[in-house]
């Protein structure tokens, strides 16, 4: 089944995994069961939450787990912080925690995983910098953060009545949240729907699929710091999104909106300038703001930047400070030499000749000193129980779109890597409910 796109949300996905009912209308009062909404009292705590804290976005919940989960924020400046937690307020200086730091390299963001957690527990979580917690409720008489872990196998197991240890499963999925004040007439500032889930079904869903368009077009200028600017824009002035993401662990995938192009070709080899080579720069801001809390895929590595030296009739990039070797082909999808060089376009690897060299097709048609990156693939898939989920990237691995061609079996949406990651996928799974996340209409 495919998820369907719709631009706002207010009732929880629920899917049931006992062997008696397929569709629910409320999850276990086990699962659902709300604790009280409190905060720490700061007199009783040995840390004084602290508002002016140097945190500017976050903290938000990802890569949610039974034993795990991914804790990320944003400081000011390059900090370390450290992420506290129990299972009961207050937190303190000496609860468990994880270290982590925020780099000036990934615009002062930083993620850390507490792990070794107990499956199905709710816990309460804060952030200390510099010593001190910071006060991370949206408004003061919000509850404090918390979250709960999923449930595995044995949680609800029984030998006589479940011995599969089947658990129900909910979870709520959105898209397409434009936040622009002009567009809405002034009233979507803050989606009302995230305010809904958290108000209603914070409690109840174990993680939010947030299914493109994350962000749209607002403080662009083509660069980089452009790009995050707009992630910071849209945390800061999306509180409802911002707070029900303290609470509910998310899944990101991405669209056009957060690349700023509705095109394809982003993989097509040969295509030469053009609106497709406009991928990796908005995908790094993406990765630092979105893409950290997705669980990893086999056929995904980290985007690279380089200037390369080509020359007129060969097929050969060199990058003297490059480390081709240690390259994974299988986990390129295609290289852009970017719009202001002669040789701008779309390139396939086919072989690292050393550290310094890679062969790539077509040849090259000019002299010069050119920017390139080096794309990878972003699709991935999690299990909960019964329930496997493939998230998809149906934004850049097609081919250009052309109106008189689609029909053209030359013409593709996933491509060839992807295509046999999702069929194969499907085949291999012993998941008794598929859900594929797409970020189109098919």
């Amino acid at each position: 089944m495919t998820a369907m796109r719709t631009a706002s949300v207010t009732r929880p996905v629920r899917v049931a995994t006992t062997v008696v009912t397929l569709l629910i209308l409320s999850i276990s009062s086990q699962l659902s069961a709300q604790p009280a909404d409190f905060w720490p009292d700061p007199a009783a705590n040995h840390v004084v939450p602290y508002q002016s804290s140097g945190l500017e976005q976050g903290p938000m919940l990802g890569r949610p787990r039974d034993t795990s989960i991914r804790v990320w924020v944003r400081i000011g400046h390059a900090s370390e912080f450290r992420v506290v937690f129990d299972t009961q307020l207050p937190l303190n200086a000496e609860s468990p925690g994880v270290t982590g730091e925020t780099v000036l390299e990934h615009d002062n963001t930083g993620h850390v995983d507490l792990v070794d957690l107990k499956p199905n527990t709710r816990y309460y979580y804060g952030v200390l910098i510099d010593g001190r917690l910071a006060d991370t409720r949206m408004d003061f008489d919000h509850p404090w953060p918390s979250f709960r872990t999923l449930p595995d196998a044995q949680t609800y197991r029984d030998e006589a009545n479940n011995p599969a240890g089947l658990f129900n499963v909910a979870f709520s999925i959105g898209c397409c949240g434009s936040q622009d004040p002009v567009k809405s007439g002034g009233h979507y500032g803050s989606p009302a729907s995230f305010h809904r889930l958290f108000k209603h079904h914070r409690h109840e869903v174990m993680f939010h699929v947030n299914n493109g368009d994350y962000i749209y077009e607002e403080l662009r200028d083509g660069t980089l710091d452009g790009y995050r600017d707009n992630y910071k824009l849209y945390l800061t002035r999306g509180r409802s999104m911002s707070n029900l993401f303290r609470h509910v662990p998310t899944v990101i995938t991405f669209d056009d909106h957060e690349m700023d192009r509705e095109t394809g070709g982003f993989t097509e080899v040969g295509l030469k300038k053009g609106p497709w080579l406009g991928r990796d720069e908005p995908l790094r801001a993406w990765q630092e703001y979105a893409g950290w809390a997705n669980y990893d895929s086999p056929h995904g590595a980290p985007i690279r930047f380089g200037t390369a030296k080509v020359k007129k009739g060969s097929d050969v990039l060199v990058d003297p400070d490059a480390d081709f070797s240690a390259l994974d082909l299988g986990r390129v999808s295609s290289i852009h030499v970017q719009p202001k060089s002669k040789n701008a376009g779309v390139y396939a690897p086919v072989e690292a000749l050393d550290k310094t060299r890679l062969r790539v097709r077509p040849v090259f048609e000019h002299d010069e000193s050119c920017r390139y990156s080096v794309g990878t693939h972003h699709f991935f898939d999690w299990k909960v129980s019964i329930c496997d989920f493939f998230a998809l990237d149906c934004r850049f691995e097609r081919s250009r779109f052309r109106l008189d061609r689609q029909r053209d079996p030359a013409q593709v949406l996933l491509g060839k890597v992807q295509q046999k990651w999702l069929i194969d996928g499907v085949k291999m799974t012993d998941a008794q409910f598929l859900f594929i996340i797409s970020s189109v209409p098919w």
